[in-house]
């Protein structure tokens, strides 16, 4: 088998695993559980959320204003993380979305190494077959 053929194997192995990963993260956000995420000792007195921000459904979106909030008086590295305050607050579903959303990066990041794997063999071939003519 030609290197050529195994990058080309290997690309549709992580492409499907990224399709699937897709599929995953969909199927969490669509369980999505309010009664599961409690943000309400974050959101209250003047950081009640408006009434733009209430149009934010799923914990990610609320996760990331919470952040603002809590570390707008904090300094670094006292702050809370994005990921920490989603765990903290946020529903079983959405915490499972965003450790998918890991593992895609992942697998964007291995698809990304095995297209410039290709990309370097095409232009070795490429130089060979100017140089044979």
């Amino acid at each position: 088998m030609s290197n050529l053929e195994s990058l080309a194997i290997k690309h549709a192995k992580y492409s499907g695993m990224k399709r699937d990963i897709k599929r995953q993260i969909g199927v969490e956000l669509s369980n999505h559980d309010p009664k599961g995420m409690d943000f309400s000792e974050v959101f209250i007195g003047d950081d009640k959320l408006s009434e733009l921000d209430e149009a934010i459904e799923y914990c990610p979106g609320l996760a990331y204003q919470a952040v603002k909030i809590l570390n707008r008086d904090t300094q670094w590295p006292e702050c809370y993380g994005y990921d920490e305050v989603l765990s903290m607050y946020g529903c079983d579903s959405c915490n499972n979305a965003r450790k998918l959303k890991v593992s895609l990066g992942q697998v964007g990041m291995k698809l990304g190494q095995i297209r410039g794997a290709i990309t370097k063999a095409g232009i070795k071939l490429h130089e060979q077959s100017n140089n044979k003519g």
